[in-house]
């Protein structure tokens, strides 16, 4: 098997930074390949946090999600322009100009990677990937690993009715069927079950699918954490069960289905407190989400914002039970996250999580619509219930010796052992068509981006068709109607944050790209 030491690896990302489970992710990856000697250039949309390019990161512009403006769609770019300015930070050639198709083979051949990695793949690793496989008709291959982190179909059924729902996934599915199936891709890992049938449905290659799931880190998240006195504080009264749920303040996080839960926990005066933890860039969506609480008493309910490092390692340790009411996670990290800090931890059965917690051992796991069910297992861990004491903190050391098995370094040892096995295909040589004209690389490279720009737009338009139709039926046939489209309230908020924006905040990096202009 090949050294990895002084090998070029470009990494294309849709976030970078603290930002969500993918993203730290990622970070913990690139730390590993760091320290064996892979020299990785990192490719990023922008965000509040990193607006701008570093020497190790090159920043891409892109638009600023509605309802998460800390992620970005991606606009349009060239290939060869990243690997142009990537070849700087590997202190390689010089960084060429041209309008030509000989432009983009020169990059290729002269200045390419030795690998590409792309996390989570969407609106960035798209248009890499589509490029890459039209490209690959005149220009040598670089092998190709991607990591299937975010589920863009269940956001598309979360946030449209059928009949679109269903349109939506099919072209997604299609879309990353074509994709992730051609010779170029060695790779993909997949976090679940759940997501390996997805991807076999989708007609990828099962002899290219590897099950890749999380790392965490045990040293942080650990039981001793724990802080009385700030148990005491968000607690108010001895036995009062501290519940805790941490994601990103976010509509298809389930926060509905966790308001529910936490009411009927009132109605049945049960002694609770929720701690949320987690934030969004966008105030219009953190009040909708806080809104769904607003009924409760306000010492019932505690939003801390956006936690990290040892302060949200003792948010963890410092809970009883951790509530996780997502069910769009491909893996969940939180939930490992949780385990470590010796919670049990009660999830809905979808998604990454169900391949997580062991049920009745580490936690249960529930119908993701069983409102009382879950509701009931909430209640056991209480005063007088079934798993109050013992059978709680049995729960919680059986979760601990789990995730003490899921440790970052056999994460990235598995990455890297992928990264060495397609070397040789790659330097032994493959099977390169002749040249393309100039003029047919610069029509593919067109191409590709404006159809990306197509689907972006096609679906910004989706978003907008549905929130706006049903207020103009309501004036048509009055509010009885409207009351029942399901999905009216999160749209309306996004609408109200889309419309608030002022994205070109985001937008000030030195060195973005923001166009397919070379």
């Amino acid at each position: 098997m090949h050294t990895l030491s002084g090998k070029k690896l470009l990494l294309f990302t849709e976030s970078y930074g603290d930002i969500n489970g993918v993203s730290r992710t990622t970070g913990k990856i690139i730390e590993y390949l760091r320290s064996h000697g892979v020299h990785v250039v990192i490719v990023a949309p922008v965000s509040p946090f990193h607006p701008a390019s570093t020497h190790d990161q090159i920043r891409v512009s892109g638009y600023p999600l509605p309802m998460n403006p800390e992620l970005s769609v991606a606009y349009p770019l060239r290939l060869d322009n990243i690997v142009s300015k990537a070849s700087r930070r590997w202190k390689a050639l010089s960084p060429f100009r041209s309008v030509d198709g000989d432009a983009i083979r020169h990059a290729i051949e002269q200045e390419q990677p030795d690998f590409i990695y792309l996390a989570s793949p969407a609106s960035l690793g798209f248009q890499i990937l589509l490029q890459l496989r039209l490209l690959s008709y005149f220009a040598p291959q670089v092998p190709v690993l991607a990591n299937f982190q975010t589920d863009l179909s269940t956001f598309a059924e979360l946030m449209f009715t059928q009949p679109v729902s269903s349109l939506s996934v099919w072209v997604l599915r299609t879309v990353q069927g074509y994709l992730f199936s051609h010779p170029t891709v060695k790779k993909v890992f997949y976090p679940s079950a759940r997501v390996k049938d997805y991807l076999i449905r989708a007609n990828v290659q099962e002899d290219k699918l590897k099950l890749l799931q999380r790392g965490v880190d045990t040293d942080l998240f650990h039981p001793s954490r724990s802080d009385p006195a700030y148990k005491a504080s968000l607690a108010g009264k001895s036995g009062t069960l501290v519940l805790l749920s941490v994601c990103r303040l976010s509509p298809e996080k389930g926060f509905d289905f966790l308001a529910n839960v936490a009411h009927a926990l009132h109605r049945a005066h049960f002694p609770f407190h929720l701690h949320i933890v987690g934030g969004n860039n966008s105030p219009a969506v953190v009040d909708s989400i806080k809104a769904l609480f607003a009924a409760l008493p306000s010492d019932v309910v505690t939003f801390s914002g956006l936690l990290q490092g040892t302060k949200l390692a003792r948010a963890y340790a410092s809970a009883d039970v951790f509530l996780h009411s997502s069910i769009s996670e491909t893996f969940g990290l939180v939930v490992l996250e949780a385990m470590a800090s010796g919670l049990p931890v009660i999830a809905r059965d979808q998604g990454g999580p169900s391949g997580i917690i062991a049920h009745g051992e580490s936690g249960f796991l529930v119908p993701p619509t069983a409102l009382d069910a879950f509701v009931a297992r909430v209640i056991e861990f209480g005063p007088g219930g079934a798993l109050a004491g013992a059978g709680a903190e049995a729960m919680g050391r059986t979760g601990r010796r789990m995730a003490e098995r899921a440790t970052w370094d056999k994460i990235g040892s598995e990455v890297a052992m992928e990264l060495a096995r397609s070397l040789p295909a790659a330097e032994e040589g493959m099977d390169v068509a002749p040249p393309a004209r100039p003029r047919d690389a610069t029509f593919v490279v067109m191409m590709s981006s404006m159809a990306v720009i197509s689907l972006i737009w096609f679906g910004t338009a989706l978003v907008y068709i549905f929130s706006e139709v049903p207020a103009a039926v309501q004036k048509v046939w009055g509010k009885k109607w409207i009351a029942a489209w399901p999905h009216r309230e999160a749209l309306e908020s996004l609408k109200t944050s889309l419309n608030g924006q002022r994205h070109s905040q985001l937008l000030s990096g030195t060195d973005c790209i923001s166009d397919i202009r070379p």
